[in-house]
C-alpha cells in the first residue's frame, strides 16, 4: 500500500473537520443564517467519519487505491491551511455574510470540480453507491445548496470569481468597500459617481504610503496591523499627505481605524453608508458643503446645521 496515498486519504478527512469549524464559525457570525450553516457543519462532520472510516479500510485492503490521480496529501494540506486562514479572517470579523457564502461555494466547488475523491474506489454490493461516490454527491448538494442561497441574496453577478478567494483574492461585497486608511469607499461621492474605482484599484494613487503598505503586507486596512495600538503612532499613517487629506475632508481616520477595530470592517461599512458619509468626522459636526467623501445632510434628510454623532 503506498503511505503517501493513505497519508492523501487522512488529509482529505481533516479538510472535511477544518471545513465543518469554518461552518460553526459562520453560524456563530451570522445568526441569520445559523440554521443552514449549522446543518452544513453537521454534515461535514459525517463526511470526516466516512473518510476515516474509508482510510481505516483502505490500511486493511478493503479499499482500492489509484495511482494516477492528480490527488495528494501536500495539495491538501494546503487547502487545508487556507480554510484556517478564512476562519481566522472570520472570527477577527473581517468578512460579512456575502464573502462567507461565497467562500463555503469556492471550497465545496472546488472539492467537486478537483475531483478530491478520485482516489478512493471502495467495494459496495452492487446497484448501490459506494461511500466515496456518496461523498461526492453530498459535496455536490452542498455546492448547489450554497450557490441557490448566494443568488438568492446577492444576485447571479455574486459567483463570479469564486475561485479567486481560495487563491487569497477573494472579492469583496462591492457595498462595503473600506479603503486601507478606514475611509468607506462605498459611501464616497467619488466612488459613487465613478470619478474614482476605489482605494483598492486606484492605481494612481501613488503617493499614499497608507495605501502601499496595507496592499505590501496583504492587509484589508490599518485595523489588521498589530505594530501599533494606535494607528496615529504609525509614521506612514501620520505622514505629512496623510493628515493633509484628513484636514481637508474632516476626516478621523484614526477614529475610523478604532471603530474598526472593534465592530469589523463590513459592520463599520454598513453604520457609514447608513450613515451616509465615508469617514467619521473630526469632531461632531458634519455636513460641510461640498466635503469629498460623504453625502451631506441636506440630501440625507437632515436640516442646516444639525449635528450628528456616531
Amino acid at each position: 500500500m503506498n503511505q503517501g496515498n493513505l497519508k492523501t486519504i487522512e488529509q482529505l478527512g481533516h479538510m472535511e473537520l477544518a471545513v465543518s469549524r469554518l461552518y460553526r464559525v459562520f453560524a456563530e457570525r451570522f445568526a441569520e443564517e445559523r440554521s443552514l450553516w449549522d446543518g452544513l457543519a453537521d454534515e461535514e462532520e459525517q463526511h470526516h467519519q466516512w473518510v476515516m472510516t474509508l482510510l481505516e479500510s483502505a490500511r486493511a485492503g478493503k479499499v482500492r487505491i489509484k495511482e494516477d490521480t492528480k490527488v495528494n496529501a501536500e495539495a491538501v494540506k494546503r487547502a487545508i491551511e487556507r480554510v484556517e486562514e478564512l476562519m481566522d479572517k472570520a472570527i477577527r470579523g473581517d468578512m460579512d455574510l456575502y464573502e462567507a457564502y461565497r467562500t463555503a461555494y469556492a471550497l465545496e466547488t472546488s472539492l467537486t470540480e478537483g475531483k478530491a475523491f478520485s482516489l478512493l474506489e471502495s467495494q459496495s454490493p452492487k446497484g448501490q453507491p459506494s461511500v466515496c461516490e456518496e461523498l461526492d454527491g453530498a459535496t455536490s448538494a452542498h455546492a448547489m445548496r450554497l450557490r441557490l442561497r448566494l443568488e438568492e441574496l446577492f444576485g447571479e453577478a455574486a459567483l463570479e470569481d469564486v475561485a479567486q478567494i481560495l487563491s487569497g483574492g477573494a472579492k469583496k461585497d462591492p457595498r462595503y468597500e473600506v479603503a486601507a486608511c478606514g475611509l468607506v469607499c462605498s459611501a464616497c461621492r467619488k466612488k459613487i459617481s465613478s470619478e474614482c474605482p476605489g482605494c483598492a484599484e486606484n492605481e494612481k494613487a501613488t503617493w499614499c504610503k497608507v495605501r502601499s503598505c496595507v496592499q505590501e503586507k496583504g492587509y484589508g486596512s490599518c485595523a489588521d496591523c498589530q505594530s501599533y495600538d494606535e494607528a496615529e503612532k504609525c509614521p506612514k499613517f501620520n505622514n505629512f499627505f496623510s493628515r493633509l487629506f484628513g484636514f481637508f475632508h474632516n476626516s478621523d481616520r484614526g477614529k475610523c481605524i478604532r471603530r474598526i477595530k472593534a465592530v469589523g470592517p463590513a459592520e463599520f461599512a454598513r453604520e457609514m453608508v447608513g450613515k451616509g458619509r465615508a469617514s467619521l468626522p473630526r469632531g461632531e459636526a458634519i455636513g460641510k458643503k461640498g466635503f469629498w467623501g460623504y453625502i451631506s445632510p441636506s440630501k440625507r434628510g437632515f436640516k442646516k446645521n444639525e449635528r450628528q454623532t456616531l
